[in-house]
Order: C-alpha cells, then sequence, then structure tokens
C-alpha cells in the first residue's frame, strides 16, 4: 500500500515532469487516476472531521452520563430504566443506519461515532441498573461485562474503534482484579476470565485484528497480552517458588512476536470480485488497496521493543544482588493453575513457530533492496560481492534467538541455582549493547531512519545508565556526557548525509515506489 507521503511526493515531481516536458499529458492522467492523487485533500479534511466526530460523541455520552446521574434520585425506577434502554437502541440505531447508508463520508463517520456513544452508554446502563436493582459486584466485573459487550459489537458490525475500546476495558478490568486475584475463594466467571487473561486476549482480539485489517488494534492487543503474560509469570514465580517462570514469562512475548505469521490466520480465500457477465474479475486491484496488511513486520517491530525494554530494565546491579525470596510456602494451589497452564500454552505456540521458521527460511535474512520476490536478485545500487555484507540483516533470528536465550538461561541460572551478581549484569548489559548497535547498524543498511535513532537511543542510554549507576568520579560523567552528545549530533550528521546520497543515487531508478520502499 502506497503511502500518503509518497503520493503528495509523487504530485510535486509529475507536476515538475510534465512542465519539462518529460511526461506526457496522458501518462500524467494516468498517474493521477492509478494513485488517486485528487483524493489527497478530501482524505485529510475526512480524518480531521473523524477526529472532530469522535471527540464530539465521547464528550456527548460522558453528558447524557453526568446528567442522568445528576438526577437519579429524583425519577422513578421505571423511568430510569426505560431512558437508558432508549437512550441505548436510538444511538446505536442512528449510528448503525449512518453508518451503513450510502451517504457521504461524514455521514459514515457520524455513524462510527453514533456508535462508539452507544457503547459509552451500555457502561452506563450496566452500572446504573445494577445500582438500581441492588446488584452489588466488583468494577473489575464491570469493566470485563462491559468489555465483552462492547467486544460483541465490535464483531457485529467489524468495527475497529470498538474493537479498541473493548480491549482497553477488558486490561482495566484485568488489572482492577490482580490485588484480590490470590485470595478468591469463589469459582466466578470474572476470576476464570481474569485467570486466563493472554488467553482471552489472544483467541477473541487477534482474529478480530486481522478481520479488521487494524494494526493499531493488533498492536494494542500485543501490549496487553505481553502484559498479562508477565504480570502472571511473575505471580507464580513469587508465590509458588516456580522461579524458573520468570525468565519463562519475559522472553515468551519476544519469543511469539519474531515468529510470528499472520498466514496462521486467514480462514477463507481471497476476496474475488465478479465482472457483470459473471466471470471473475482478474483485473489488479488498485495500489491504494490492502486486501490483508501484513502484521509479522509489526510484529517483529513490537518484538525488539520489548527486548529492548527488557534487557535494559534487568541491566541494572539492583536484580542480581540476591535471588528473590519466596512469597508464599504452600506452594501451586489451584489459583494460580490458570496461569502456569496458558503460559505452558504460549510456549508451544512459540516452539512451533521458531521450528516452523527454522524450517521455512534460512537464518541470515537478505535484505533485497531490489526485487524482494526473487531472492537471486541483487540490487543495482550495489552490484560487487564486496557490499553483501550490508545486504544482510544484523538482528536476524539467528541472533535474537541467541540474545534471547542468553538473557533467558542468565536468569535462569541466578533464580534457581546460584547468584550471578557480575555475570547477570555483565550479560545484560553485553546483550542490550549488541541489541543497540545491531538496530544502528540495520538503520544503516535499509536507510531506516526510526531504526537508526532507536538504536542510537538505547546505546546512550545505557551508556549514560551505567555511568549514573556506578560511583564514579564528576569528570568522568562530564566526559561520558560529552561524549555521548558529540557521538550523536556526529552520527546523526553522518546517516543524514548517507540518507541523501543514496536518494541522489537512486534518483535514476525509473520505478518511484521502489524508491519510497527503500526509503
Amino acid at each position: 500500500m502506497v503511502s500518503e507521503k509518497f503520493r503528495r511526493q509523487l504530485i510535486k515531481e509529475s507536476q515538475k515532469w510534465l512542465a519539462e516536458g518529460l511526461l506526457a499529458t496522458e501518462q500524467y492522467d494516468q498517474l493521477w487516476l492509478r494513485y488517486k492523487l485528487g483524493e489527497l485533500e478530501a482524505a485529510a479534511s475526512n480524518r480531521f472531521i473523524a477526529i472532530l466526530i469522535g471527540l464530539g460523541c465521547i464528550l456527548l455520552g460522558l453528558g447524557v452520563v453526568v446528567f442522568v446521574a445528576a438526577n437519579w434520585q429524583v425519577w422513578p425506577r421505571s423511568f430510569k430504566a426505560s431512558l437508558l434502554l432508549v437512550l441505548f437502541v436510538v444511538a446505536n440505531t442512528a449510528g448503525f443506519y449512518l453508518w451503513q447508508g450510502r451517504g457521504r463520508y461524514r455521514q459514515k463517520r457520524l455513524g462510527q461515532g453514533l456508535l462508539v456513544l452507544g457503547a459509552l452508554i451500555l457502561g452506563a446502563n450496566m452500572a446504573l441498573m445494577s445500582q438500581m436493582f441492588h446488584q452489588v459486584g466488583a468494577l473489575s466485573e464491570l469493566f470485563l461485562a462491559w468489555g465483552i459487550g462492547v467486544l460483541v459489537m465490535a464483531y457485529s458490525l467489524r468495527l475497529t474503534a470498538l474493537g479498541i475500546m473493548a480491549v482497553i476495558l477488558v486490561i482495566m478490568g484485568y488489572w482492577q482484579a490482580i490485588p484480590s486475584w490470590l485470595y478468591l475463594t469463589d469459582f466466578s466467571w470474572s476470576q476464570q476470565m481474569v485467570q486466563h487473561m493472554p488467553l482471552v486476549l489472544g483467541g477473541l482480539f487477534v482474529p478480530l485484528a486481522h478481520w479488521c485489517r487494524s494494526r493499531v488494534l493488533f498492536g494494542l492487543t500485543t501490549v496487553a497480552i505481553a502484559s498479562a503474560i508477565v504480570n502472571n509469570s511473575l505471580l507464580v514465580s513469587l508465590w509458588a517458588d516456580l522461579l524458573w517462570m520468570m525468565p519463562l514469562g519475559l522472553t515468551l512475548t519476544p519469543a511469539i512476536l519474531w515468529v510470528y505469521n499472520e498466514e496462521t490466520w486467514k480462514l477463507k480465500l481471497p476476496h474475488q470480485t465478479l465482472a457483470p457477465d459473471g466471470a471473475t474479475n482478474t483485473a489488479a486491484p488498485s495500489v491504494l488497496s490492502s486486501p490483508e496488511p501484513e502484521f509479522r513486520p509489526l510484529a517483529r517491530t513490537l518484538a525488539l521493543w520489548f527486548l529492548s525494554i527488557f534487557f535494559y530494565s534487568l541491566s541494572f546491579h539492583w536484580f542480581w544482588q540476591d535471588a528473590p525470596a519466596n512469597a508464599n510456602l504452600e506452594g501451586l494451589d489451584w489459583r494460580l493453575w490458570p496461569p502456569v497452564i496458558d503460559i505452558l500454552i504460549f510456549t508451544g505456540l512459540a516452539v512451533l513457530g521458531w521450528l516452523e521458521l527454522l524450517r521455512t527460511q534460512p537464518w541470515r535474512i537478505q535484505l533485497h533492496l531490489g526485487d524482494k520476490s526473487n531472492p537471486e536478485v541483487k540490487d543495482a545500487a550495489s552490484p560487487t560481492p564486496n557490499s553483501s555484507f550490508f545486504n544482510q540483516k544484523a538482528l536476524n533470528s539467528g541472533i535474537v534467538a541467541g540474545l534471547m536465550a542468553i538473557a533467558a538461561l542468565s536468569m535462569f541460572w541466578h533464580l534457581n541455582f546460584y547468584p550471578l551478581p557480575i555475570v547477570g549484569t555483565f550479560a545484560f548489559n553485553v546483550v542490550l549493547f549488541v541489541l543497540a548497535v545491531g538496530l544502528i547498524r540495520d538503520g544503516l543498511a535499509v536507510d531506516g531512519r526510526f531504526t537508526f535513532w532507536g538504536g542510537m537511543v538505547l546505546l546512550v542510554l545505557g551508556i549514560i545508565s551505567r555511568m549514573l549507576e556506578y560511583d564514579t568520579d564528576l569528570l568522568l560523567k562530564s566526559l561520558v556526557f560529552v561524549i555521548c552528545g558529540v557521538g550523536v549530533i556526529a552520527a546523526g550528521l553522518w546517516f543524514e548525509r548517507q540518507k541523501v546520497r543514496l536518494r541522489a543515487r537512486s534518483s535514476n531508478s525509473p520505478n518511484l515506489e521502489e524508491e519510497e520502499k527503500q526509503a
């Protein structure tokens, strides 16, 4: 899918080509039709209107809730129940017909806003109805039930906004229930949902993200699953004396994300359109269409984010001074079995994913800047054999697996056998700096600004943290700060200069879409 930045740049360049006589009028018109350049301003206006409508509907929903709460004690019970139901039905009905109608884009956005308003009213109805009929429950149960209700609406309407709202509500209910989780004695639906939260999030929200084709929903769901896995593994490690669960839970999320493959979620054939005569339409789709967004690059980016946070957090010496003490001498009771089962299930999925990756792909992943469909094609900008090293990613699957293995084995040995106050700290600092240097090198190889600066920030942050953590002289700290500052400035200027050179070198390329992908 072509980015909006590329389309705006294409408008300027095509106008110059037309004025210089390098482009015929027919070719210019074909570019406008193929890339839909005339719809850019309308798209920007529609996004602004969507933001305003969404914000207005949220404020309107809050106003309705506050108004009802202000007059709640005055109105009779029958009137209150009727009012809540009428508001819910009217908001959702109006939103559905505006959203599904054949009206303008703004009407569809208004319909989506009313559907979000209906989801907000659903939560108000659940809270006020339970109060009206004296049904007392925990706040976490309200958030969980509300989230499930919004999730049903999201699946019914295939609406990304409702899916995002649902995952936020469910994870809020999960964190609300954590303080009282280990002290519960009943076998309620909310308790089972909280205990199996990683499986619940993965089974309910990941398919919805694929169905809605939403990278935002997928990323938010991934963060929620990671937080639940890490929290459950820490609880089991500290309360049940299963300290091997801590390194497993901390490395499990990036291990799954790195081998994530969206092909497993494709449950139906690609959509085919029929021509007016009933035959299959085999015409090439528009370059702006995205039948199925690729979630694998996003999953690997999130895996690198998790590894960066994980390595940096445990690179301090405080964690490695003493092994954590067991908080519960009773061992593994029935309340801790569900998270153990969930973590083992995710571990099995991670193992299967890595075995599949080992079977289908080489460990050194090539970065072919030319034809990505043919692994034998080399980029024209680097035809010599000596430059083949720079066509390979530093952070390939083998390096990432090695970094995770070093981190997990260091933690496992420290927690279960013998404390590693020196070796553990050294190992995590090594993997932290290897990850930072790998990000910098990959950013230079593929001309990726965010990757390069992510590695630079991680490297500088690691150096400064080590200087502030240990008792060093002020003069040495000052020298390190100066060196880091000069290094960041020099690296940034050099990187931007290299970026300009690469653009100038590739300016002779006839394929603008290839240039945009390389940039």
